[in-house]
């Protein structure tokens, strides 16, 4: 044990003691019983203190024959039932910090220390004695050289002995580390005497023995570190629960920002729509002044929060319920009672519950200190949110977000990609189903028609069999040399929904050495008439903008003619020239016809029939060809009039064909897989001939987005705006990392140094490679803090449609990604860190006069530490966790000092 500042070594008798101090004796009781308290009840009316704190004043006689006064403090129920090894941390911090309020008041004194135990052998359990003594004094006693020990057998004997203490020689201030020599062991233990219940001969023994020591409370005394450590968690506990609410408090206004008809328009003179962007406004700002209001307490704060939401929920629900009448896009408000989740009154319940509890006066300081990082970063998101309010900006990147499926680090794809394109129900998916697995494939009976589908739904893509499509989304399957990628119908999607699918596909066919569209084309309609041929080609410019007619249409489209009868396409090459090319005034449109009849000229597409005809009739077209051949023979024998044994015969044969036939014609048919086995093998073999004529010719195809006037202005406007918010965006993901790296508990300093040259290089090496994005850079960074930025729900939700407007920009004619960003703000607080963890590890907080002030309740506990750290083959690995925790402690200090120091440098 350390010298304490507030401890005299020696230890005193009775007899040695001045009369002027008080005598103060405190008992720890660490059994799981309270005889003592019962057999002490009967000598002395008792106090209650507190709810496990009981004091006693008694008369004892001196050597002198005067009467003095002795302050009995009775401290029970620090080990749980069956646990009488472990002192529960709870209540042992309930306990130091009514002590240190009593220490406050004993001023200059005399103390002596007891503590019981139930039926222990001292000589054999001094490690765990010693823990003990180090649980309950350290920070307040750390010195004392005599404890003395009650042991209660189990005939209620009590056997009262000294326990003598390790005297360590040297000075706590000039020390740095410690060797054995340091330490001289003196006689642990020597017996008192025995006795059998706590009685007044045992208060006189207590009294008049050796064991006191001169105590006068001081600035060093503190709660301990462990009990320091366990406040803090339990603090950060309630810290986190803060945080949480106020995050959801702030995500709930994001939604509000993000509602459709926030934005200009032709709703602007509806009075709902102004008003409720007026309150919105004001709510922010109000929210903006709480959390940037100084030297106001975080019950305040969270007190005036509730306050706002109480003034301004109301009125902005009531906004939203008239415009629910209005517009479906606020009907999810229409029967809402509340919008902002706010928990105040668990907050607030969690609140006192901490502070009656703990007592501690610093509980607002150091609830602030574990939130003043992150309020700061929702501060500065509210200071956004003001001050591009008017330009509506979270509503317009809402418009894109849902194109961001894309991952910017998608590899390139080494086989030829196949775009499967047509309109709803052309048969995209039962193509791919038939290259995927043609035995796959089975044909079922829907209505007066027959229809494709698959016989294990998980080994292939659904097929609908209603007027929707089923495929909602992009599927790309890999079949031998190839990528099939198949598409949502272009007609049965939503503006956002498309507008997914173009990212989606643009994505997929630019990672692609080479680019094949199958055409899926509705043989039955198109003998009917043109429109629907001329839909697909319509949407298919819409789809993939003008640059794909500049290129040359042959080399890259392969037609597939569903839904065929065997002589369809005859009719439809002598109808194409009269009908389907005739009075085309689109260019476009006369272009790509022109492109899909050379197709056909060429013998170079793919014809797929009606379902009915995959069917495998062989076997009932032998039979009534066998029928048909016994009926001839039976009608040549009736015009020869030869009436015999044989035309019976010949009669009963035909009967039985005929209900062979009649049992075949009742029976499922069989499926010819041969035939859809061919249809596969014609797409593979046309898809290779492409493929090499492409290579021959060097042909290259381009594709682009055409936004609609709405999504065209809110693009151009995120343009202007959103090179500065990608570098706000760096710094709030720079001090959710700074915030994690000094917070994290499971880290030490090692960890810290080591973690920042991670991210140094990752700075370094986006700094170095020109071609990197910018996103790329910010998924490297936050995949160190994976489980972290989890919980970081709008930080990562700007990236996310950040991304989006950058992954858009790639496919539009003249579209502005984002400029490279400086990172000169990650590098600073990075350097900071590092700087800071040096120091931690060299040990110059210690010499520093500033650091030792501030941290005067906590020095001790760290010059402790680095002796027994020097002890460490004897050491808990618990005692070694805390000596790192304290290091993170203090690293932390120095970081904020050296940033406090270099704010002006900073900030010029």
């Amino acid at each position: 044990m350390l010298k304490s500042m507030n401890i005299k070594k020696e230890s005193y008798n009775a007899q040695q003691l001045s009369p002027s101090f008080k005598r103060i004796i405190l008992y720890f009781n660490l059994t799981d019983c309270f005889d003592s308290l019962i057999e002490l009840e009967k000598l002395q009316d008792l106090k209650l203190l507190s709810q496990n704190t009981i004091y006693s004043e008694f008369e004892v006689q001196s050597e002198c024959h005067y009467q003095q006064s002795l302050h009995f403090y009775y401290f029970q129920k620090l080990v749980q039932e069956n646990k009488i090894d472990e002192i529960d941390i709870f209540n042992l911090t309930i306990l130091r910090i009514n002590l240190l309020k009593l220490a406050q008041q004993f001023g200059k004194c005399y103390i002596k220390v007891v503590i019981q135990y139930n039926n222990i052998i001292i000589q054999n359990n001094q490690n765990l004695i010693e823990k003990h003594i180090n649980q309950l004094f350290d920070g307040f006693l750390t010195e004392q050289q005599e404890v003395i020990l009650v042991s209660s057998n189990l005939k209620q004997k009590k056997v009262i002995c000294y326990l003598r203490k390790p005297i360590i020689h040297q000075d706590i201030i000039q020390i740095n580390s410690l060797n054995f020599k340091d330490i001289i062991f003196q006689d642990l233990v020597s017996q008192i005497f025995q006795c059998k219940e706590f009685n007044s001969q045992f208060i006189s023994h207590l009294q008049s023995s050796y064991g006191y020591f001169q105590f006068e409370y001081n600035d060093f005394c503190s709660v301990g570190f462990e009990c320091y450590l366990y406040i803090q968690d339990q603090l950060e506990v309630l810290s986190y629960q803060i945080l949480k609410n106020v995050q959801m408090f702030q995500y709930n206004i994001n939604e509000l920002l993000e509602l459709p008809n926030s934005l200009k328009g032709q709703n602007l003179k509806d009075e709902d729509i102004h008003q409720f962007q007026k309150l919105l406004n004001s709510l922010i700002i109000r929210f903006w002044q709480i959390l940037n209001e100084k030297n106001i307490s975080i019950s305040i704060i969270i007190k005036q929060i509730h306050w706002a939401i109480q003034y301004w929920e109301p009125r902005i629900l009531n906004r939203l319920r008239n415009l629910a009448q209005k517009n479906l896009s606020f009907s999810t408000y229409a029967n809402k009672e509340k919008i902002f989740i706010f928990q105040f009154e668990q907050i607030i319940e969690a609140y006192q519950e901490k502070q009656k509890i703990f007592q501690d006066e610093t509980q607002d300081e150091t609830l602030s200190s574990f939130l003043k990082q992150d309020f700061e970063m929702i501060s500065n998101q509210c200071a956004v949110e003001v001050q591009y309010f008017d330009t509506h900006l979270p509503y317009r990147f809402k418009l894109f977000q849902k194109s961001n499926t894309i991952s910017n680090q998608q590899k390139p794809i080494q086989k030829t990609n196949i775009c499967v394109l047509g309109l709803t129900k052309t048969g995209k998916s039962t193509l791919l189903n038939i290259l995927i697995n043609p035995e796959n494939i089975t044909i079922i009976d829907h209505g007066n028609r027959m229809h494709f589908s698959t016989i294990d739904k998980q080994n292939g893509i659904e097929i609908s069999q209603t007027c929707q499509s089923e495929t909602k989304s992009i599927v790309d399957q890999e079949i031998d040399d190839f990528v099939f990628t198949d598409t949502p119908g272009f007609e049965d999607t939503d503006r956002e929904n498309r507008l997914i699918n173009q990212i989606k596909i643009f994505s997929q066919l630019q990672r692609s050495p080479q680019i094949i569209f199958l055409i899926l084309i509705d043989g039955s309609k198109l003998c009917e008439n043109k429109n629907n041929l001329q839909s697909t080609i319509e949407h298919i410019n819409l789809f993939f903008g003008e640059k794909l007619f500049e290129s040359q249409l042959e080399n890259f489209i392969i037609p597939v003619f569903n839904r065929l009868e065997s002589d369809t396409m005859k009719y439809i090459n002598n109808i194409w020239d009269k009908e389907i090319e005739a009075n085309i005034s689109n260019d476009n449109i006369s272009y790509f016809l022109k492109a899909i009849k050379n197709r056909i000229d060429k013998e170079r597409y793919i014809q797929l029939l009606n379902a009915s005809k995959y069917f495998d009739e062989t076997e009932i077209q032998n039979l009534i060809k066998e029928k048909q051949k016994i009926q001839d023979q039976i009608t040549q024998l009736l015009r020869d009039n030869r009436i015999s044994e044989q035309l019976i015969s010949l009669n009963q044969q035909v009967i039985q064909l005929q209900e062979q036939i009649d049992n075949k014609s009742t029976q499922k048919p069989q499926i010819n897989y041969e035939l859809l086995k061919g249809i596969k093998s014609r797409i593979f073999d046309q898809c290779r001939q492409l493929q090499n004529e492409q290579k021959q010719q060097q042909a290259k195809i381009g594709f682009n987005l055409e936004l609609n006037a709405e999504m065209k202005e809110s693009y151009d406007i995120i343009l202007q705006y959103q090179d500065q918010i990608c570098q706000r965006l760096l710094k709030q993901v720079t001090d959710v990392i700074i915030n994690n790296i000094l917070n994290d508990h499971s880290r030490n300093v090692d960890d810290v140094i080591n973690l920042c040259s991670q991210l140094s290089n990752i700075v370094q090496n986006f700094k170095k490679q020109e071609n990197i994005s910018v996103f790329a850079f910010f998924d490297s960074l936050i995949q160190q803090f994976h489980n972290l930025f989890i919980n970081q729900r709008l930080v990562m939700d700007l990236i996310d449609k950040l991304k989006s407007v950058n992954n858009l920009s790639q496919f539009i004619n003249n579209g502005q990604k984002i400029q490279n960003i400086s990172v000169q703000y990650l590098e600073d607080e990075l350097e900071l860190v590092k700087k800071s963890s040096s120091q931690v590890q060299n040990n110059q907080q210690i010499k520093n006069s500033k650091f030792r002030n501030k941290w005067k309740k906590l020095r001790i506990s760290f010059f402790k530490f680095i002796r027994l750290v020097e002890k460490a083959q004897t050491l808990e690995q618990s005692t070694k966790l805390r000596y790192e925790r304290l290091r993170m402690i203090i690293l932390k200090d120095e970081y904020e000092q050296l940033k406090k120091s270099q704010a002006p440098i900073l900030n010029q």
